[in-house]
């Protein structure tokens, strides 16, 4: 269903997620369960349907929905504009979030798997020399 090899502008227009989407993922539990259902949520509202198996979605769409800085500025805008209208568990959630993602920011994981080239990534991954996901 999505495409093997999403052109920028693909996705672009078809993956990206609005701040009102991670207010929505912000309900997930845990990083897997976020980007799972970013990566359904984009299915749906782009094929009307939901993928069959999450598993199978092309390596550039999972690495575009999980870009963690994309994600923390979303999560902070969210904040900073919602925040009162959240209330105070939603808020502390979405502060959860923020500090979650700063702390895995600090690895550096997502920095330098940012940094590589599609050839880079798509080497590692079939090589099986990229980080295990969370």
């Amino acid at each position: 269903m999505p495409p093997a090899d999403p052109s920028e502008d693909e996705l672009a227009r078809h993956w990206t997620l609005s701040s009102a989407d991670f207010a929505e993922i912000a309900h997930c539990r845990g990083p897997d369960h976020r980007r799972r259902f970013a990566l359904q949520l984009c299915t749906l509202r782009t094929y009307g349907r939901f993928l069959d198996d999450y598993r199978q979605a092309p390596l550039k769409i999972v690495s575009h929905l999980s870009r963690a800085k994309n994600h923390y500025r979303s999560l902070l805008a969210t904040l900073i504009a919602h925040g009162t209208n959240l209330g105070l568990a939603a808020m502390s959630q979405v502060t959860t979030e923020v500090l979650a993602l700063a702390a895995e920011l600090r690895k550096g994981t997502i920095d330098r798997i940012m940094a590589m080239s599609d050839l880079e990534l798509g080497m590692q991954a079939l090589l099986g020399t990229l980080p295990p996901r969370p």
